[in-house]
C-alpha cells in the first residue's frame, strides 16, 4: 500500500491538494483495498519543538490539533551544505524527499532534478493546487513546481509555474510584489503569452469587513484591487470578465464594493454583522425531550456530577444532543438555556457526549415536546456572544448526523 509522508516544519503554511473525483489525466491508481480521494500536505510555520512546547504552555498544556493526529515523527532539516536550513533547502527536501544546498529549489547539487509530490501527482491524474500566505515564487511553494539553482530566480520560477499546469493557485496579497512591479504589468504581459488560459473572474476577500476598526484598511484593500483589476480588463477587452469581493459583511458595509457578483454566505442564514434588524433568521437547531426525571435534593447529574440538587428537588428532561452533534461543552451547567413551550430551560450539569439535561422545574412539559437549542427565543447570536465567538463557528459545528430539515415557505 502506498504511504503519504506529512512533514510540518518552520515555514510558510501550504497546501497541495489533489481530488481524484475530477481528474485531468488518466486518473489515478488504487492501491490496494484503499482507494484515496484527497491528499493535503500542510507546511506549517513555527513547528519546531521549541516553538511548539511554548504553544502548548501559552494553552495550558493542552494537545494542538497536530498532536492530536495519531500519527507524530520528527524530521531532520538541516540542508545538504548546511546544518541550518533554508525554505529552498527545506521545502525541496519535503516535496521530493531529497536534500539539497540551501538556496536550490527542486534539484541536487550536481544538477540532478528532484520530482515532487505534486508533479507525481499530476502525472498520476490528480487535479493540484497550491495555497499560500506567501507569493507563489516563494521558495516554500517553489518547492512543489520549479527546478532552478538560486531561489532568487523569481522570472525563470514563475515561468516553471505556468508550465506546471497546476489546476488551483492562491498566494498572498500586495505586500509580496516587488518594488517595480505594483502595476500588474509583468502578469498581464505573462497572461497574454498563453492564448489556452481564459480569465473569467478575479476576486479579493475581505478580511476585516466586519469591523469598524478595520475600515480604512479595508477601503485600501478595496481601492488596490479596483485599480489593478481595472488594469487586468482594460488589457482583455475581448474578454467579459466578472469581478467580486464583497462578502457578507462586505455585501453591507461596503456597497461600493459589489462589482460585478456579490458572494453571499452567512447572509443566506439570516446573520448580519451590521444590521440584524433588516434580517430573520432562517435555521434552527431543535431535538425533542426524551425522558422526564424528578429528581430529589442531595443527588447530582450527569458526569462529573456538577449538576447538584442542593435546595429543591428539579424536574429534569434529557434530550438527545450532545458535544458529538455540536454542542459546545462551555455552555454547561446553566451558561444556555433550551427553549421549551416558550420558556427557557437551563442546561443542568454537563454536557455528554449524545445527550444533555436541562432543568424544567415550573415548566408544562413532556416527553416528545419539540426543544429549541437555538432559533427563536435564543439566536444563534446570542450563543455565539455566550461562548465568545462568531455564529460562523456555531453554524459550521453542528455534526453530519444531526439530521436536515429544509421547509419551503
Amino acid at each position: 500500500m502506498k504511504k503519504i509522508v506529512l512533514g510540518l516544519l518552520v515555514v510558510w503554511m501550504a497546501a497541495l491538494t489533489a481530488d481524484l473525483s475530477a481528474k485531468s489525466g488518466p486518473g489515478p491508481k488504487k492501491s490496494g483495498k484503499c482507494a484515496v480521494k484527497n491528499v493535503i500536505y500542510m507546511i506549517g510555520d513555527g513547528m519546531g519543538l521549541s516553538q511548539v512546547s511554548m504553544m502548548m504552555l501559552e494553552n495550558g498544556y493542552r494537545p494542538t490539533a497536530f498532536d492530536r493526529s495519531g500519527n507524530i515523527a520528527l524530521i531532520k532539516t538541516y540542508s545538504a551544505n548546511n546544518r541550518v536550513t533554508d525554505s529552498a533547502a527545506a521545502g525541496t527536501a519535503l516535496a521530493s524527499g531529497n536534500k539539497t544546498d540551501n538556496g536550490m529549489l527542486g534539484m541536487g547539487p550536481d544538477g540532478q532534478i528532484f520530482k515532487s509530490i505534486m508533479e507525481r501527482a499530476k502525472e498520476e491524474g490528480y487535479q493540484t493546487g497550491l495555497v499560500v500566505t506567501v507569493y507563489l515564487q516563494h521558495a516554500t511553494p517553489g518547492a512543489f513546481f520549479a527546478h532552478v539553482p538560486s531561489r532568487g530566480d523569481l522570472d525563470v520560477i514563475s515561468e516553471q509555474f505556468v508550465e506546471s499546469g497546476v489546476d488551483v493557485a492562491l498566494g498572498g496579497g500586495k505586500k509580496f510584489l516587488q518594488e517595480g512591479q505594483k502595476d500588474g504589468k509583468p502578469l498581464i504581459d505573462a497572461l497574454k503569452t498563453i492564448p489556452e488560459l481564459y480569465i473569467r473572474t478575479i476576486f479579493t476577500h475581505l478580511a476585516g469587513s466586519d469591523e469598524a476598526r478595520h475600515d480604512d484598511f479595508t477601503r485600501g484593500q478595496i481601492a488596490l484591487f479596483r485599480e489593478l483589476s481595472d488594469r487586468l480588463v482594460a488589457a482583455f477587452p475581448q474578454r467579459h470578465i466578472l469581478r467580486h469581493v464583497d462578502n457578507s459583511a462586505g455585501i453591507e458595509r461596503f456597497p461600493e464594493a459589489q462589482f460585478d457578483m456579490v458572494r453571499l454566505g452567512i447572509g443566506l442564514y439570516g446573520i448580519s454583522v451590521a444590521h440584524q434588524e433588516h434580517l430573520l433568521p432562517v435555521s434552527a437547531l431543535k431535538s425533542r425531550i426524551v425522558q422526564i426525571k424528578e429528581v430529589p435534593v442531595g443527588d447530582t447529574v450527569g458526569y462529573g456530577r456538577h449538576g447538584i440538587v442542593a435546595e429543591h428537588p428539579v424536574r429534569t428532561a434529557t434530550v438527545p444532543i450532545g458535544y458529538a452533534d455540536g454542542l459546545n461543552r462551555r455552555l454547561s451547567c446553566g451558561r444556555w438555556s433550551f427553549i421549551v413551550n416558550g420558556r427557557k430551560a437551563p442546561i443542568f450539569g454537563n454536557i455528554c457526549m449524545d445527550t444533555c439535561m436541562i432543568d424544567i422545574t415550573g415548566i408544562d412539559a413532556r416527553e416528545g415536546d419539540t426543544v429549541t437549542i437555538f432559533g427563536d427565543g435564543a439566536t444563534v447570536i446570542e450563543m455565539a456572544e455566550a461562548l465568545g465567538t462568531i455564529p460562523y463557528e456555531i453554524m459550521t459545528s453542528v455534526s453530519t448526523r444531526v439530521k436536515r430539515v429544509y421547509t419551503k415557505e
